[in-house]
């Protein structure tokens, strides 16, 4: 009996278990967000092992990957993979608005750049070229141009050209 409870502990969770997660973490999250910037009490992401080990699990790479395979399988046309991909999205910028500190822009034009990534293998190319544009531009406009060529933003640019022009 242990062992088939300990297999159902391992299974990959369904697309719509995924979604839960994500907008549940999302939603704490923001709330968290809404009560710092008031200067309220809040819960204190960093000090809770289980809160942070929850957040690395869902913002993970086997996640990206997941919901990248999810994204490029169903096309963000589908009403399932396009909520899950919003609520992957919501729960990123989230955790970066909370955690953030000194107004450190690099999280979140990392997170473009990876968004990006998600749109360009999925074959949403204009998408990913907005994505990887709005990076350049937050870069620029937060004095921390070498971003730019740290997360090799114009060479992703170039690739997703060349792909638009082969396709």
């Amino acid at each position: 009996m242990q062992q088939s409870e300990s297999s159902e502990h391992r299974q990959e969770p369904t697309i719509a278990e995924l979604t839960a997660g994500l907008s549940k973490f999302a939603r704490v999250l923001q709330e968290a967000v809404t009560l710092r910037k008031a200067h309220k009490p809040y819960l204190m992401i960093a000090g809770d092992p289980q809160i942070l080990e929850a957040i690395n699990r869902l913002v993970s790479e086997p996640t990206k990957m997941k919901i990248t395979d999810i994204v490029c399988e169903r096309g963000l046309e589908d009403p399932e993979a396009k909520e899950l991909f919003e609520a992957w999205t919501a729960a990123h910028q989230a955790r970066i608005e909370l955690t953030v500190e000194n107004n450190d822009p690099k999280p979140g034009i990392a997170f473009l750049v990876t968004t990006a990534g998600v749109y360009f293998s999925a074959g949403y190319y204009d998408e990913a070229i907005d994505a990887l544009n709005d990076a350049k531009q937050l870069a620029m406009s937060t004095e921390h141009p070498e971003l730019i060529e740290e997360l090799q933003i114009d060479n992703r640019l170039q690739k997703i050209l060349a792909a638009m022009h082969e396709g």
